[in-house]
């Protein structure tokens, strides 16, 4: 079993836990004495993770969007018998995201944590396939001028504007030949 840092996962299981539900987001946290470790946190209604496989699949796609010279990196999880996917957006230049994606790019497994309104109610340990497409984003990433935060910003608006919801995003990069770099386990 993984020790967690307390105090680290106190602050996140407060930021999770108001969060709305269907909503998720990456974040840094200590295992054992010295390690860090990046993961995903799920905020969800109870019913919905007890109603869950005791060992569910966990799916993963990363996509990276260029443009007008800014780089968006979503990755979408799907956990099974969860039904729609959840997202989170990657700015590669914000400051203290290259830990974030250095833990990726090194760790052989995700830790999917999910939170109802009151606790952590289950984590999920899976293979990571990531590591691959984060390395070759970050490449291209340190290739590129740099972008604020409000570049990133409209983009990521721009985006979200074409594909309307996560469920879409999804469907478009489920299909054969679909153009985008992403990862699929």
């Amino acid at each position: 079993m993984v020790k967690l840092n307390v105090k680290i996962m106190a602050k996140i299981d407060d930021i999770t836990k108001s969060f709305e539900s269907g909503t998720a987001m990456y974040a840094r946290y200590r295992v054992g004495d010295e390690e860090m470790e990046t993961g995903f946190f799920v905020r969800e209604d109870k019913s919905r993770i007890d109603s869950i496989p005791d060992t569910p699949n966990v799916y993963f796609k990363a996509v990276m969007f260029e443009l007008q010279g800014v780089v968006l990196v979503a990755v979408l999880l799907k956990i099974e018998g969860m039904g729609s996917p959840y997202d989170t957006w990657w700015d590669f230049q914000r400051e203290g995201v290259r830990n974030y994606i250095g833990d990726i790019i090194s760790q052989s497994h995700l830790v999917v944590h999910l939170y109802s309104d009151q606790k952590r109610e289950k984590s999920i340990r899976v293979r990571n396939s990531l590591k691959e497409p984060f390395e070759k984003f970050f490449q291209i990433s340190l290739q590129k001028k740099t972008w604020t935060e409000d570049q990133f910003v409209f983009m990521h608006k721009k985006i979200s504007q074409k594909y309307q919801n996560v469920q879409k995003l999804w469907d478009v990069l489920s299909k054969p030949g679909a153009k985008q770099r992403y990862s699929d386990n």
